[in-house]
């Protein structure tokens, strides 16, 4: 991209090149693309820890639970929300590539997930060999509930953004990132939980674990709150502006 700038005698016109990628990143809100960074970096490196783990005992009992479960509704989720925004990625992708590949993410999210959680209470049911009991005691944890709620509400914003495929109404659009803000939170939190498990006490020291719930704590606050101030900006451009003039506010 090139355009004609003042010199810095201010006496004439010189052309200016900007590398194409350049201008997405001078354009772009610095903010913005510090938040995503590291989100990036934090999702990936809790992901890598308790992945690392897990397949060096050979997903054996809760590791295939943890390691399935930390892919897919951990890491697939948090990086779903941030490509739909990355600033990164307008170099690469158009909008609608990208928004493709936010619901690729999710759907994945998705069955990753379904798998940590069907391997997890199949492990249940055949230690305990108590039909009916076994997944009362389990999921009655504040670890299960935050990931069961977690699970129904993306499971809830995909199908909600497959309508938004083909139907685009204002209600709807706010439903499913609502929908998908909280249970990122949800799925969040269950991740937080399962440090404090007999499986994360035995196979990792205290101090990975406080590591683990930083790491955990930072990546879901910066998902959130990118993905929060993404939807305020859309907010404040949607809304009628006599709403702001009534409030005294210029926008």
């Amino acid at each position: 991209k090139s355009k004609m700038v003042k010199n810095s005698s201010g006496n004439g016109l010189i052309e200016e090149f900007t590398w194409p990628f350049m201008v997405s990143v001078l354009e772009s809100d610095v903010h913005d693309m510090l938040m995503e960074a590291i989100g990036h970096v934090l999702l990936g490196l809790v992901s890598v820890m308790v992945a690392r783990k897990c397949l060096r005992i050979g997903l054996q009992r809760t590791a295939d639970h943890a390691f399935y479960s930390t892919i897919g509704l951990f890491l697939c989720v948090g990086e779903s929300i941030l490509v739909s925004h990355s600033w990164w990625l307008t170099a690469f992708l158009s909008h609608t590539n990208r928004i493709l590949l936010h619901g690729v993410l999710g759907a994945l999210a998705l069955w990753t997930g379904f798998v940590g959680i069907f391997a997890k209470s199949l492990m249940r049911h055949r230690d305990e060999r108590l039909e009916g009991m076994w997944a009362l005691r389990h999921f009655a944890s504040k670890h299960a509930k935050c990931g069961v709620i977690g699970y129904l509400l993306i499971a809830g914003a995909l199908i909600t953004g497959l309508f938004l495929m083909r139907y685009a109404p204002l209600a709807l659009h706010l439903i499913h990132r609502l929908v998908g803000m909280i249970g990122v939170m949800c799925l969040a939190s269950s991740q937080w939980f399962a440090y404090n498990s007999g499986f994360a006490r035995r196979e990792w020291p205290i101090r990975q674990i406080h590591l683990l719930k930083l790491g955990t704590l930072g990546a879901s606050l910066v998902t959130f709150g990118h993905e929060l101030l993404e939807m305020s900006e859309d907010l404040v451009h949607i809304l009628p502006t006599k709403w702001f003039k009534t409030l005294l506010l210029k926008v």
